[in-house]
Order: C-alpha cells, then structure tokens, then sequence
C-alpha cells in the first residue's frame, strides 16, 4: 500500500490525500490497483470541511487509465438523496504545465493544516 497527495489548480485550487494498492488478478488479468483519495476544495484559502469530496477506484493494468465513482462528503443535516455523486475516467499525462508551476510544499503545508484540526490521518 502506498500514501500520496497532491495539489491541484485550477477555477477552484484544491489538495489531495489518498492510498493505492494491488489488488488479485482479474479474470487472469494482472495489474489492477485499488484507488481511493480526497480532494479538499480550499474556501478563501483555508480547509472547508463542508468541500470534501471523496474518491475510490480500480487503476487499469499499464497504470495509466483510472475507472472509479466520486461522491461529496456530506454533513450530518444532509439527506442521502442530496449527496451528489457520480461516476470518472482519468488518464494519465506526461506533466503538468500550470501557470505557475505548483510548488511541492503548497500540498505539505496542507497537510499539516490538517493534522493540526485532526483531520489528517
């Protein structure tokens, strides 16, 4: 099993912080990999526990192309027929061309946030 996190930027900057691990073949087929993470929306900046949403998956084998459904986290006022959620496709690029690059320590420093509140695992 392997942790990893990551930043994302875009109309909403956002953090990430998820797990990936093999899993058996699949009908003899070797390679497949189990996915799961959250994406943490930033509002003004700062973590927003009402703009978390979560992630799981199976990586296909070749690790370039993901097949998973994503759903918001809700809060506890929330009816189960309120939570948006729905399925993805991901595919992998060579690299990002952000403008301005990301910095490595920006998904860090979140991180830290969240250990501080006790979110982070």
């Amino acid at each position: 099993m392997k942790s990893f996190f990551g930043t994302s930027q875009g109309q909403r900057d956002a953090h990430f912080y998820g797990r990936i691990h093999a899993i058996p073949p699949q009908g003899g087929i070797p390679g497949f990999q189990r996915i799961t993470f959250l994406k943490f929306f930033l509002v003004d900046g700062e973590y927003d526990p009402s703009s978390v949403w979560a992630y799981e998956g199976c990586v296909l084998p070749g690790n370039r192309v993901i097949v998973g459904r994503w759903w918001w986290i809700a809060d506890d006022d929330t009816l189960e027929d309120d939570v948006p959620s729905g399925p993805f496709l991901l595919w992998n690029v060579n690299e990002s061309h952000a403008d301005p690059p990301i910095d490595n320590d920006e998904s860090l420093e979140f991180l830290k946030t969240l250990k501080e509140i006790g979110v982070a695992f």
